[in-house]
């Protein structure tokens, strides 16, 4: 091995940086290429000149040209640091990057956790990813497969593993798909579907991480060797997919019963697609004779019992596949696989079987990647959740009782919260619905009904095992949750079970507000007594096969709305104190609790490295295991390609397992507890000032793009809940978007200036505590690291461009000097803070904006021109549209270069 570097963070970065350079410079070539064959001159040199040297203005298709250059820096970003982490492993003698396998191993032996305890730790780790597909993801599905095969070609490229290919192959495939993406446009033309957004999704259950669980078991496998000098013995922590692709209704009118239903019914196929692909790699592989080894009798009973004469087969162990794959695949319904264990069951006996003959390698080449499978994506694929909007159920319940005639029940909604529950809590004692399956219902009530029905039917000819929870979004009382209930006995989701009525699948709160997070322990303290959710947690847990003795009970905590709501340091410690609070109140009552973080892909929407973000995790939240979604964009950044997928598992995966086992920080905790709160007040009372001034929506709806976001194809779902054009209806996502594209970023860092001046003015020992104590405190690290991401991402002088569209100079002087004195602020408290310079010591952030800073500069000067335009224009003329569709690729040129979108 190689001497370590000195300096070696340094010289790593060095080197990473340089060869980011030289694939980037390698693809900026070939884009001009693929450009000049396809007869755009002008695109290409601006491309080739790109670096500073390019005057002219943008081309008629510069936008899209960009947006290519920005994917193909993208790519080499991904590539290189994929790469370059196993490479300096190897070269600098370091333990682990950051966040994986041997990182959490190494840390907890110091920290004097045994091998058994850390055997425990990973046996019980439950990790959940849901893939949510919300719109942020602008590009169409089959331009991501074009990136994926051109990611490929440059690691073949690089790396020199030609496969019999020259280079000048490869260089001319590399053109060639570049100018497939030239020739194919990247952005939606027309809404996407829902089925569209799940054909998206499929191709990741199938073809992305089938391929990165054997990975991923194998770098668990060799980081307990190396940590603890033993063969690691258990199995992988149980980690499992969700989706809420065909099942998130809240404010989306064409996710429809039917919808969910096809969505449930194409999940089991495509998990049934990759079980059959894993066999055909076992039957392809078992080739060994009678001759050898003679015919086990296991083996010989199942194949007679399928007509096989054992003794005149061959192969008799491939054979043994074969009839397994008929199983699974239900050629022969005589003796199809029933569940998943049935499935393990002849997974076993094959097991024995070539642990018989001392097929130990055979076992773990070939047989483990089956069991991962099997574990995984079981016979439904990934676990569909069920979401509404708790207003949408709290009508369609009025409708209900309207139809059954009760007394002023077209009002529920409007009945108090202590009328609601005396009324359910009367109901919920009896399994008789109010209607029958005739009775003429509202538009609302019928399609809840139609859902649950679809659901019910789903559990009783399949399980439970591919359906998560129905999540109760904007839960703001305890009735939000058992409205839910009395509506699943409408559909006979709900029954009757040991006299208390139980509903077959779970049902989650979503606490999204500043002001619901404040009230979700009273709320679950309520919830968690009530007989109902009891006898619900113990038929669902038992449903699912669960291990536990008492099923935890899962929260979800939003922390795009808490953003939008309050500011990013007031959302943060609102949620790092609810889980607190929730955490006692599950330990009081000794019921388990799974907490579901509802991320976005962005700071203002709870982003950030995923182990800085479980470690920030108050002590005691990852007890019972996590679910977070996965959206939009950052599901083709992080799962892109196995490689990538493999490495951001890993942190999700050995995070989700571990991080709960390293040291707790509760001396630094509560020295630093009444500094945040502080600034979390101070902040919050500047943020929301912002947002009641007078005209503030004028101002924003001038100075970002929202309104061409609004316009946009990138997800089948409507950009607000229910139509209405105020800020509370606006979705998280297009706010985000929105200030995003403009370079302000507000939502990222916007009142945190006046947060921590109020601290250092009034309480100066409280700021030198938090000067002392964040490098130590995960929770208060991640923070401010993630605000100060956002303040290296605005560009002062790009947000004066965009505030130039705002017509009245009056209205637009008197926002841009609160939000640039705010700006100024911030960054300089944020400075005394980390006792450093904003930005400084973050050498791959400054560079990889710097890459960017020209292109997009061309492209913002560009969007401000085009809204100019177009809001001059009359709508829906044919100008009006043309200048549309310029400002979509615009739009989507922007996200590119930002790697970001809401």
């Amino acid at each position: 091995m190689n001497d370590p570097p000195t300096n070696s963070f340094g010289t790593r970065i060095r080197s990473g940086i340089a060869e980011i350079e030289t694939e980037r410079n390698y693809l900026l070539h070939k884009l001009s290429k693929a450009l000049e064959s396809a007869g755009e001159i002008e695109c290409a040199r601006m491309i080739e000149q790109i670096d500073g040297d390019w005057r002219g203005s943008l081309p008629s298709k510069g936008s899209q040209a960009l947006s290519i250059y920005f994917q193909s820096l993208n790519l080499a970003e991904e590539g290189t640091a994929n790469a370059k982490s196993r490479q300096w492993l190897a070269l600098s003698g370091e333990r682990s990057e950051s966040g994986g396998w041997l990182y959490y191993l190494d840390r907890m032996k110091k920290a004097g956790v045994s091998a058994e305890n850390a055997k425990e730790a990973i046996r019980h780790a439950v990790v959940e990813s849901v893939f949510t597909k919300h719109p942020t993801e602008s590009k169409r599905g089959s331009i991501l497969r074009l990136h994926r095969r051109l990611y490929q070609l440059v690691r073949e490229n690089r790396s020199e593993i030609l496969e019999g290919r020259s280079e000048g192959e490869i260089d001319d495939e590399v053109e060639l798909l570049l100018e497939q993406i030239w020739r194919s446009g990247e952005i939606y033309t027309s809404k996407p579907t829902v089925e569209d957004e799940n054909q998206n999704l499929f191709y990741y259950l199938e073809e992305i991480f089938p391929n990165s669980l054997t990975p991923l078991r194998r770098r668990l496998e060799a980081a307990w060797t190396d940590t603890f000098g033993e063969d690691f013995d258990v199995d992988m922590p149980s980690f499992v997919f969700g989706s809420w692709v065909g099942g998130d209704r809240d404010g989306h009118p064409l996710v429809t019963s039917e919808v969910t239903e096809r969505t449930l019914d194409s999940l089991r196929k495509v998990a049934k697609a990759i079980l059959d692909k894993a066999l055909k790699t076992v039957e392809q592989n078992l080739t060994f004779n009678t001759y050898a080894h003679g015919v086990p009798d296991d083996i010989k009973a199942l194949l007679e019992e399928y007509g096989i004469d054992a003794a005149s087969v061959e192969e008799p162990w491939r054979e043994y596949v074969v009839v397994m794959r008929r199983r699974l695949m239900d050629t022969d319904i005589r003796g199809r696989y029933r569940n998943p264990s049935d499935l393990k069951g002849d997974l076993e006996t094959l097991n024995r079987s070539l642990a018989d003959v001392r097929g130990g390698r055979l076992i773990h080449r070939y047989l483990e990647p089956v069991y991962d499978a099997l574990k995984a994506f079981g016979f439904h694929g990934a676990r569909l959740d069920i979401r509404q909007n708790s207003e949408y159920l709290g009508k369609a319940f009025s409708q209900i009782l309207v139809a059954a005639g009760v007394d002023d029940g077209g009002d529920f909604p409007l009945w108090s919260e202590e009328q609601k529950v005396s009324f359910l809590n009367k109901e919920l004692q009896s399994g008789r619905p109010f209607t029958s399956a005739w009775t003429e219902l509202g538009l609302e009530a019928e399609e809840i009904l139609k859902t649950f029905r679809v659901v019910s039917e789903e559990i009783g000819q399949h399980s439970n095992s591919g359906l998560g929870c129905i999540v109760v979004s904007m839960t703001k009382a305890v009735s939000d949750l058992l409205v839910v209930f009395a509506i699943a006995r409408e559909a006979g989701l709900a029954r009757m079970n040991e006299g208390v009525l139980a509903c077959r699948m779970p049902v989650t709160p979503l606490f999204e507000t500043m002001d619901d997070l404040e009230g979700s322990v009273e709320i679950m303290r309520t919830y968690l007594a009530h007989p109902v959710t009891r006898q619900t947690m113990k038929v669902a847990g038992r449903l699912s096969n669960a291990d536990e003795a008492i099923e935890p009970v899962t929260v979800m905590l939003g922390y795009s709305d808490s953003n939008k709501d309050c500011g990013i340091w007031a959302s943060q410690w609102s949620l790092y104190n609810t889980q607190k609070r929730l955490i006692a109140l599950s330990k009081e009552l000794e019921q388990p609790m799974r907490f579901f973080h509802g991320r976005g892909g962005t700071v203002g929407r709870g982003s950030g490295p995923m182990h800085r973000f479980l470690e920030a995790q108050p002590n005691d939240a990852l007890e019972s295991g996590l679910r977070l979604t996965e959206q939009g964009e950052v599901i083709g950044q992080n799962y892109n390609t196995v490689e990538s997928a493999v490495n951001n598992l890993e942190l999700l995966v050995a995070g989700g397992a571990c991080a709960r086992l390293l040291p707790t920080h509760e001396s630094i905790i509560g020295r630093a507890s009444e500094a945040l709160a502080f600034v979390s007040s101070a902040s919050q009372k500047a943020y929301r000032h912002l947002l009641a001034k007078d005209r503030f929506i004028e101002f924003y709806r001038s100075a970002t793009p929202i309104d061409v976001i609004e316009q946009s194809n990138i997800g089948s779902r409507p950009s607000r809940r229910t139509g209405m054009s105020g800020l509370e209806d606006l979705r998280a996502i297009p706010w985000v978007f929105s200030w995003n594209q403009s370079r302000f970023y507000l939502p990222g860092w916007y009142g945190v200036g006046s947060g921590l001046k109020a601290l250092k003015d009034e309480r100066p020992d409280f700021f030198r505590v938090l000067q002392e104590v964040w490098k130590e405190w995960p929770f208060l690290r991640y923070l401010l690291y993630n605000i100060e991401t956002s303040l290296c991402s605005v560009s002062e002088e790009i947000i004066r461009s965009y505030a130039s569209l705002v017509e009245f100079e009056s209205v637009r002087s008197s926002f841009m000097d609160v939000i640039e004195s705010e700006l100024s602020l911030t960054c300089e408290m944020l400075g005394l803070a980390l006792e450093r310079k904003v930005g400084e010591g973050r050498p791959r952030l400054a560079y990889t904006l710097k890459l960017r800073d020209a292109g997009l500069r061309i492209l913002h000067a560009e969007q401000v021109r085009l809204l100019r335009m177009w809001r001059a224009c009359d709508a829906n003329t044919e100008e009006w549209n043309k200048l549309l569709t310029e400002l979509l690729m615009n739009v989507n040129a922007v996200s590119s270069g930002l790697r970001t979108t809401g």
